[in-house]
């Protein structure tokens, strides 16, 4: 499944440049590169993201850059780079100042300080397994991304449980976390959304 959706995604991208929709084109990319971090392969997940916003340049509209940014912060903290997570973090909070311009393509019309504070949430997780005090941080992101997500944003609500279901574990509050991870479970069930339902019960398992 996670093998079509790559194929898919990169054939859109070869589509988007060809159309000369850079935006496009360079978001496909990034999809790309979260496919793969989804399987586990954080080092062509971030070269994926780096091909991405080398691609963007500064031409890519700020709102796509903002979410590259963002996601490459995550597959940094994939591989252990603090220092190189948090740069794309600060990039990716200060490009999304300039995301609401009037001219935010429809397909990145989701990302708003929820999303970014979700994938800040995802990375500081990431690099507290090694280092305890980024949790602190995460947590923060986390809970701040869970009050502000939208409503009418269902199925993306059970990543943002999952994820702070992981945290809650990784600090030893095992009771939150089980609450956490089977709620994100019903939703990812109801939504039919497959690549939530296997995150959400691999955190399962895990507990």
């Amino acid at each position: 499944m996670t093998k079509n959706a790559a194929t898919h995604y990169r054939d859109a991208a070869v589509h988007a440049r060809q159309a000369r929709d850079l935006s496009c084109a360079t978001n496909l990319v990034g999809q790309m590169s979260r496919v793969l971090a989804d399987q586990g392969n954080y080092h062509p997940a971030r070269d994926l993201a780096d091909s991405a916003l080398r691609l963007a340049g500064t031409r890519a509209h700020p709102a796509v850059r903002s979410w590259l940014h963002a996601v490459r912060a995550h597959h940094h903290a994939c591989l252990g780079d603090a220092h190189a997570s948090q740069k794309d973090l600060g990039i990716a909070w200060a490009l999304l100042e300039r995301a609401d311009d009037g001219e935010k393509p429809s397909y990145i019309a989701y990302l708003d300080a929820a999303e970014v504070g979700k994938w800040t949430g995802h990375a500081m997780v990431r690099l507290g397994q090694t280092t305890p005090s980024y949790l602190n941080a995460g947590g923060r992101a986390l809970d701040q991304a869970r009050a502000a997500w939208p409503t009418t944003s269902v199925r993306g609500s059970a990543e943002v449980l999952t994820a702070t279901a992981r945290l809650y574990a990784a600090r030893g509050d095992r009771d939150a976390a089980t609450d956490l991870v089977s709620r994100a479970v019903a939703v990812a069930t109801a939504t039919g959304s497959a690549r939530n339902l296997r995150a959400a019960l691999a955190a399962q398992a895990l507990l």
